[in-house]
């Protein structure tokens, strides 16, 4: 926390790049350093802590050498120093933590209300059937951080085109966060017969989806999301989360406590889990389509529904590229690894087709295009 101030030199330079390399160095050193302890000595549940505090170390000195690299130029000086900015900052900083509440009560509490209400297995299959839901969901908000330099550039300087490029990270998320999610709606049942053969697949792949089924609307309009804290508005949708949070939690305690136990614990239909991981799915699509982009268009000044006609097309593009997905996969019998990876390939190429057909307009396709025959020019040069 203390050298946590020396982590925004990629982010105030828009070198997010480089905070993707220094968090992947950050994962394999702590990774490294497990599998030589356990490698070594006799096996304890401390080592994990260890092994933390040694990547965390490796982060103090990338965080510090990046900071005077990218921001060396600047100096700490008590005469620049503004009151009214750090209010502004811990105002700020109030909303966002109103935001981290309200996430916790629709994603962290899950697990331990299935564990409450319903019995400690049935926590066990919902932690099993998260695990992908979890891996997305932290894809597509790694990718919807890459956005928010620029973003944060074109305000600060009233560049007109910051509209454009909004709309254009709708787009580029539509068709990156689309392929996991049709990767899961189409191959989410064959992944854990593979993983967990012991487990019922049909509900393991009926849970993910109704948890991750939130992300098809939400990843694609993460961007906008960006948009109150650029413009420092954080206020209105730190509200509406939070009550989308307490409506969700308090809903499930409703629809809990009101079925008979047998029907929450059924092990062939568990209508219990089914409530827990889709409550909050479908507040959480309703807050995406109505407040989020007409806030975000807001805080812009802009029509409120500047942002719903690339927030269509991204519908349209999962839509159909799961439909052409599920056809593909009905001739193929997914019985082995391989075939998964294989499955997966073409699936995440129909996404892809799927994606430049609908999504991007004329002018984008050809600038696509030109850049993917460039690309193969140069390949040629080089090998010249």
């Amino acid at each position: 926390m203390i050298t946590s101030v020396y982590s925004v030199a990629p982010y105030a330079k828009n070198r997010t790049d480089l905070s993707a390399y220094r968090d992947i160095f950050y994962n394999l050193v702590r990774a490294g350093s497990l599998y030589l302890v356990f490698s070594i000595f006799e096996a304890h549940v401390w080592y994990y802590g260890a092994a933390t505090i040694v990547a965390s170390l490796y982060l103090v000195v990338a965080n510090v050498f990046l900071h005077k690299k990218l921001l060396g130029e600047m100096r700490f000086n008590h005469k620049n120093y503004k009151r009214s900015s750090v209010i502004i900052l811990i105002k700020s900083g109030i909303w966002s933590s109103v935001s981290s509440l309200s996430t916790t009560l629709l994603e962290g509490l899950d697990l331990l209300i299935a564990n409450l209400f319903i019995s400690a297995s049935a926590m066990g299959v919902l932690s099993i059937a998260k695990t992908l839901p979890l891996a997305i969901n932290s894809m597509v908000s790694t990718i919807s951080q890459v956005f928010v330099p620029g973003f944060i550039i074109s305000y600060a300087q009233n560049d007109k085109n910051l509209v454009i490029d909004v709309n254009n990270s709708i787009k580029l998320m539509s068709i990156f966060s689309s392929m996991p999610l049709v990767v899961l709606f189409v191959l989410g049942k064959a992944f854990f017969k593979l993983w967990v053969p012991t487990q019922n697949s049909d509900i393991l792949h009926i849970l993910s989806i109704l948890t991750v089924g939130t992300l098809v609307v939400t990843a694609t309009v993460k961007p906008l999301y960006a948009i109150y804290v650029v413009t420092n508005k954080l206020k209105a949708n730190s509200l509406t989360a939070l009550v989308q949070g307490v409506a969700s939690t308090a809903a499930v305690f409703f629809f809990l406590s009101i079925l008979p136990k047998d029907t929450l614990n059924n092990s062939n239909n568990p209508v219990g889990l089914y409530i827990i991981a889709g409550v909050s799915s479908f507040l959480g699509i309703l807050r995406a389509i109505t407040f989020t982009p007409m806030y975000a268009a807001y805080c812009l000044k802009l029509k409120k529904l500047t942002f719903y006609p690339a927030i269509w097309k991204s519908l349209v593009n999962v839509i159909i590229s799961t439909i052409l997905s599920a056809v593909l996969v009905s001739f193929v019998n997914v019985d082995s690894w391989m075939k998964l990876v294989v499955t997966t390939c073409f699936v995440c190429i129909i996404e892809i087709l799927s994606g430049f057909l609908f999504v991007l307009n004329k002018e984008e396709k050809k600038i696509f295009l030109s850049k993917i025959k460039s690309m193969f020019l140069n390949k040629g040069e080089i090998k010249k």
